[in-house]
Order: structure tokens, then C-alpha cells, then sequence
């Protein structure tokens, strides 16, 4: 190796020093107004939700039996008991498999981060901390906010002393075994986050919910031959190339629709404009106004009585509609 190549730890070193050192009372400050923010928060949310509950828990309003939550007291930190003793299985029935696995990954996220927090502040930042002394000669300034050099004797800024910077080459080792503890605690958790999720894959597919439904039966074919494409033909395909033990209950084929998907679009529109109308106009059934509502056709000219145009049209998009479709 040449010897003119730059120090890894140097290099950690002056790009700090270049960039500027963290300031001890922007850290703090930070600190404090995330803990602080996060406690209003949670304090407002254990407030408002009981008094809320249409908003907090409409499951308990709407849901069915079988989907609603737990009933939960109308206490003030009531909510903390159901949310940590919930089951991954007792989710999944009634948030469905998507959710279970998005909690469950947040919740993996927790984990590996309660793990590495642990061993970095037991271990990492202590024994930066005593060898950050070391390597000053017991002299560190804590007060000064980047490294310098004066006489021989480095001196570090509080944040520096928790930090890599004050690490020597001799004392790096634990650094680089605590990177493959870290791996290993990652890998650890996605290992288990992982063969979880697999876990409740499988018993949600083999649910008798999720064997019943509609979509989890149905099977999209794409390029299918000219000759089967009808609900015959696909029929009479399915039957050939379906294993002798799964059954089939229909087949249908998916129809280029053309115009319709508008022209439906457009019947509704002239519907709810003549529904508008007669609202207006049979707003007092026992004393009809003298003058029955009127407006401008689509194409201009004088106006006409609402209620015959859109009535008229929109009979005119069914025939369309019809059409259409025969076609």
C-alpha cells in the first residue's frame, strides 16, 4: 500500500472538521422537540378518541361481527392493552393478510432497531467514550466543536467523543466486529420477519374465507385463439386443457366494449341532470310551479323545457347503449 494514500480515519476526521461539527444544542433541541411533539400527540389521541369513536373506531359501527375490533374501554390509555396483546392471527380475520404484513414489517423495523440501539448504547458509545480519553492523553476538550491539533494532542467535541472520530487504528477492531454483529441482528430479524409472513400466507390461502371468494377461483387466460373466443369456445378450451380433478363453474369472455363504457358515462350524467330538475320542479307536489324548468340544449339555440329534453336524451343514450353492445 503507498504510503501517501490518505487515513480512513483521517479522512473521517477532516471531512468533519471541512463540514462542520454537530452542535451539541442543535441535537438537543431536536431532541426535545421530537419527544416533545410526540408526547402532545399521544396525549391528544388518548383524549380524543372515546369522545370520537366514529372516527377512531368505525369498525365498531359498521363492520360485521366478525370484522369489528375488540370493544375498548372508554379509559384514557384503555387502547394500549388491545393494540400490544393483538395476535398476528387475530388481525388477520379482520384487517385481511396486506395490513397484517405492513404491521408486521414495521414491527420487524422496531425490533432491529431496539437491538442495535441496545448494543450501541451499552457497548459502542462507551467504549468510543474511554478510548476518545485514551487517545488524548485523559486532555479532551469537550468544549471545543472540531478537532484540532496543538502540540501533539488532539482534542474532540462532546458529540466527537461518541462518535468513530476519536477511534485509533489499534482500537478499530471493535468497530469492525460489532458491523458483523449489526449484519447479524438484521439478518436475524428478516429470517424471522420473513418465515412469519410465510406462515400466515399459507393459512390465509387455506382459509375457508379466502377459498370461497370469487377472486381467489378465477383464472385470467390472455391470448386466446380466434376459434375460442366465445364463452363457448373458452368453455370447450377450459374443459381440454384443465387437470381432470379441478372443476369449472363458468366461462366467460372479456368483449371489447367500444363506445359504451362513454355512452354509459353520458346517460348518467343526463339522468342525474333530469333527476335535479324534478327535484326542483316536484319540490311542492300539491302546489306545482306555473312554469316548469327550462335550459339550453346541448347543441344551443332557445331553450326547452328541461324536463322533456332530459328525459327524451336520456332515453336516447339507452338506445345507444343498446346498440352499442349489440354491436
Amino acid at each position: 500500500m503507498s504510503t501517501n494514500s490518505p487515513d480512513i480515519l483521517e479522512a473521517i476526521r477532516n471531512a468533519n472538521t471541512q463540514s462542520g461539527q454537530f452542535g451539541v444544542t442543535a441535537i438537543i433541541a431536536g431532541l426535545v422537540t421530537s419527544v416533545v411533539i410526540s408526547t402532545l400527540v399521544f396525549i391528544v389521541f388518548s383524549i380524543l378518541r372515546p369522545r370520537h369513536k366514529i372516527v377512531y373506531a368505525p369498525k365498531l359501527k359498521y363492520a360485521s361481527e366478525k370484522r369489528a375490533p375488540p370493544p375498548v374501554d372508554d379509559g384514557l390509555f384503555s387502547w394500549l392493552k388491545p393494540v400490544w396483546s393483538c395476535t398476528d392471527e387475530y388481525l388477520l380475520d379482520r384487517i385481511g393478510l396486506d395490513a397484517v404484513l405492513f404491521l408486521r414489517f414495521w414491527r420487524m423495523c422496531r425490533n432491529i432497531f431496539i437491538c442495535i440501539g441496545i448494543l450501541g448504547v451499552t457497548v459502542i458509545i462507551p467504549f468510543n467514550v474511554v478510548v476518545g480519553l485514551k487517545t488524548v492523553s485523559g486532555q479532551a476538550n469537550v468544549a471545543k466543536n472540531k478537532y484540532s491539533h496543538s502540540e501533539g494532542i488532539t482534542k474532540v467535541s462532546p458529540l466527537g467523543l461518541l462518535s468513530i472520530e476519536g477511534i485509533v487504528q489499534q482500537y478499530l477492531w471493535m468497530q469492525i466486529a460489532f458491523c458483523w454483529v449489526y449484519t447479524a441482528i438484521v439478518m436475524f430479524w428478516l429470517y424471522r420477519n420473513y418465515t412469519g409472513m410465510i406462515t400466515l400466507r399459507r393459512k390465509f390461502f387455506h382459509s375457508v374465507e379466502y377459498q370461497g371468494s370469487m377472486h381467489s377461483r378465477t383464472l385470467l387466460v390472455t391470448d386466446v385463439p380466434r376459434p375460442a373466443r366465445s364463452d363457448e369456445g373458452l368453455a370447450q378450451l377450459a374443459l381440454r386443457l384443465k387437470p381432470q380433478n379441478v372443476p369449472y363453474a363458468q366461462a366467460h369472455i372479456g368483449r371489447d366494449m367500444g363506445e359504451l363504457p362513454v355512452l354509459l358515462e353520458q346517460h348518467e350524467k343526463a339522468v342525474k341532470r333530469l333527476e335535479k330538475y324534478l327535484a326542483v320542479y316536484l319540490k311542492y307536489p300539491d302546489k306545482l310551479p306555473e312554469k316548469r324548468p327550462t335550459c339550453k340544449p346541448k347543441g344551443g339555440g332557445s331553450r326547452v323545457d328541461a324536463i322533456d329534453y332530459y328525459t327524451v336524451l336520456s332515453f336516447q343514450y339507452i338506445i345507444n347503449n343498446r346498440n352499442a353492445y349489440k354491436n
